[in-house]
């Protein structure tokens, strides 16, 4: 028994001493400051500044001040993006650490400049995670990253959930970070990407719900107050910004490349002093691109299913007649946006951010290799069709307006 018991306990040891040496050369959390967003611009001498947002992971015993805040926001400069890493480096208390970073912000200044030497950096740096988000803010990254959160804990957690809400109303696109690589590292110097536009308004109220002294408090001070918001996008195209779209330009974009998500709304208005709001439950997108009399001509179809979500109209929903002129009319509002997308695309920034590039270059291979170092003018003149199919279900009981019934 006595041998049995040795022979035991010299396992369980070099079990011990075996897991206990995983940890070696590892970093404990309070040894690291945890990158949530990073920002980069580029400053009126050619130099890189990168701006970080980063939590410290802290305990949650006594030694906690109560009004210590665990985010700090770091900046730094250099020749390069690399050495402004570095520099960033050399203030920082901890270890700063990529793994968990979500959101990369780009200002415009240095999305007009080129995004690729940015890319290759954060490709090369295995602790950025090729799912993060890319966003081209209004301003520097900068100014950008020190908006106060308005909702969330911290301004990263804000934006995340902006991004989440997109859906509903598809006025945004964002793209990650392999989406831009791809783009990047396309043959195709026509081809073009979208991503969302960061921005923020001062305002000198903000959505609150507090007690009365703290209300006081808050009116009395003079400072406004940034809301940072998501809508419209970034035009790319090669690897430099061409310009922005509007929150309904980016919409018809997305209409046309099928991004368009159930939950988005469409509304129309100014019929029969009403209006009309349809929730898209399904929509789906195909384009078709064909050569006739040497001219290249694009057939976008789309068809939606939608429910009645809201109206104020003057007329009976019972009527076939009505509710045909009503689906007429929601398919005229999609044209109109999809409509003002390819005009931007083609007259203003002459870049494919529709990928119909690709549909020549599928159907028509040899053709492809002629006329694709000349696609941007080829892209500009080509005539787009349209064609949309709405279907409009009514939901509820509800037959007649409210407006209709006390008439």
């Amino acid at each position: 028994m006595d041998f049995m018991r040795r022979i035991i306990s010299l396992v369980l040891t070099i079990i011990l001493l075996v897991s206990s040496t995983g940890c070696w050369g590892k970093r404990e959390l309070n040894e690291i400051s945890i990158v949530s967003a990073t920002g980069i611009d580029v400053e009126n001498d050619g130099s890189i500044r990168m701006t970080v947002l980063a939590v410290t992971p802290i305990s949650s015993g006594k030694e906690i001040a109560a009004n210590r805040s665990s985010t700090w926001i770091g900046t730094a400069t250099g020749t390069n993006i690399t050495e402004a890493g570095k520099n960033l480096r050399s203030i920082a208390t901890k270890r700063l650490a990529w793994f968990h970073n979500s959101v990369i912000i780009i200002s415009e200044k240095a999305a007009r400049r080129g995004i690729k030497e940015f890319l290759d950096y954060f490709v090369r740096n295995r602790e950025f995670r090729l799912e993060n988000y890319v966003l081209i803010a209004d301003r520097s990254a900068l100014e950008t990253l020190q908006i106060p959160a308005d909702i969330e804990k911290n301004l990263p957690a804000e934006i995340n959930g902006l991004i989440d809400n997109i859906d509903e109303w598809s006025k945004s696109y964002v793209s990650k970070l392999k989406d831009l690589l791809v783009n990047v590292s396309s043959s195709n110097c026509c081809s073009g990407i979208v991503t969302g536009k960061f921005g923020y308004t001062e305002s000198e109220r903000n959505t609150f719900s507090t007690a009365r002294e703290l209300y006081k408090r808050m009116t009395e001070d003079d400072k406004r107050l940034g809301i940072a918001y998501l809508e419209g996008s970034a035009v790319i195209r090669g690897d430099k910004m061409t310009g922005w779209m509007s929150g309904n330009e980016t919409r018809g974009y997305m209409w046309i490349t099928d991004k368009v998500k159930p939950g988005s709304i469409v509304v129309k208005g100014n019929e029969s002093e009403g209006s009309l709001v349809m929730e898209n439950m399904r929509n789906e997108t195909n384009i078709d691109v064909d050569m006739i009399n040497n001219r290249f001509i694009a057939t976008i179809k789309v068809k939606v299913l939608g429910t009645l979500m809201e109206e104020t109209l003057k007329v009976d929903l019972n009527s076939g007649e009505v509710m045909e002129r009503l689906e007429n009319a929601i398919s005229g509002v999609i044209v109109g946006e999809m409509q003002a997308a390819v005009n931007k695309a083609q007259k203003d920034f002459k870049t494919d951010i529709f990928d119909f590039g690709g549909y020549v270059e599928r159907k028509y291979p040899k053709l492809w290799k002629k006329v694709k170092d000349d696609w941007s003018r080829l892209f500009s003149e080509m005539e787009v069709k349209f064609e949309v199919d709405t279907t409009i279900r009514r939901s509820g009981k509800i037959t007649s307006t409210v407006y209709s019934d006390i008439r």
